[in-house]
């Protein structure tokens, strides 16, 4: 029986490890998040960001980024959801990019935006510490 739930919680563990780690370049991990975000997946939005330090410090990193995400989330819901969403550009340098972009709200509202990334590991990542 500890076999069985041992193989089920590493299989969690890996998919929610890959829903972000597909990321092979900037525009990748921010276009995964938005739209995590669109279809209301805090929690995959939150994995898209890196985490560093003890497994306890990244456990409470991730549950912060989780609980602001769920907060995003309400406030673009207010504005009628994201509607859509344009990459424009990515300035890569080396391994950070910053990713810009326009998200477009259910209510009309076009808002630009930019998510700053680094690439840990040969994966991007967007960077929790900016």
């Amino acid at each position: 029986m500890k076999k069985v739930l041992l193989g089920f919680a590493v299989i969690m563990l890996a998919v929610i490890t890959v829903s972000c780690s597909k990321s092979n370049s900037p525009k990748d991990v921010a276009t995964s998040f938005i739209q995590a975000m669109k279809n209301k997946n805090y929690e995959k939005a939150a994995d898209c960001f890196y985490y560093e330090g003890t497994k306890d410090e990244i456990k409470a990193d991730k549950a912060q980024v989780l609980a602001f995400m769920e907060k995003a989330g309400q406030s673009i819901e207010k504005d009628g959801g994201i509607k859509s969403y344009k990459i424009n550009s990515v300035e890569e340098d080396g391994d950070t990019a910053i990713v810009k972009g326009e998200i477009t709200y259910g209510n009309g509202d076009v808002k630009e935006d930019e998510i700053e990334t680094k690439k840990v590991d040969g994966k991007w990542y967007i960077d929790l510490s900016k």
